[in-house]
């Protein structure tokens, strides 16, 4: 799946910069005060757009083409189902938030695990509860993914378990039902946007 995603958007991002500070990058100098001045210079630049309202931040999944005849997500999937969704596209954003400064490959897979454990998304999964930050319905299907039938995997408590499981539900249930400002502004509040 994963593939074809790449593939559907990728021809449409050929040519164009991502970040406005690549264009800079490209057709400058190669030297090495030069590199140093241009690290500098993605960096402040990041660091304006972690500043910036989360609304003027583009969603990081294109929409599901899907026609669920104006039912919710959570009355065509169960609560596993949806966190089975809600995990990579929590993944795609830990990738996302851990993708700058450029570092190695597996300094980034280090990284990215190290927000995605499910002791990681237990703490996130306290910090939205604590935060007040969720809706009515956002809560109810938090709890809802929390109750979800699964595997204990045996290195795990069942409460963190549970916990990962919920925010996993959340995030599918945000995605698939077209809330993309919302899961913006959701991981947003767990610094992963």
């Amino acid at each position: 799946m994963e593939s074809c995603v790449v593939r559907s958007v990728l021809p449409a991002l050929r040519g164009q910069c991502i970040h406005p500070f690549v264009a800079d990058i490209r057709s400058s100098d190669k030297s090495a005060p030069g590199r140093a001045i241009h690290a500098e210079r993605w960096r402040a630049n990041c660091r304006a757009g972690d500043q910036q309202s989360t609304q003027s931040v583009p969603s990081v999944l294109p929409a599901p083409q899907l026609d669920l005849g104006g039912k919710e997500p959570n009355k065509s999937w169960n609560a596993s189902s949806l966190a089975f969704l809600g995990d990579s596209v929590y993944e795609l954003y830990a990738r996302r938030r851990c993708f700058h400064p450029p570092k190695s490959a597996a300094k980034y897979r280090e990284a990215v695990i190290q927000m995605v454990r499910a002791e990681a998304q237990s703490a996130a999964c306290a910090k939205l509860s604590a935060s007040g930050i969720l809706t009515e319905a956002e809560a109810e299907v938090l709890r809802w993914g929390k109750n979800a039938p699964g595997t204990l995997p045996k290195r795990l408590e069942r409460a963190v378990y549970r916990d990962a499981t919920g925010l996993e539900a959340l995030v599918g249930y945000l995605y698939m039902s077209g809330y993309h400002e919302r899961l913006n502004t959701i991981m947003a509040t767990l610094d992963l946007l």
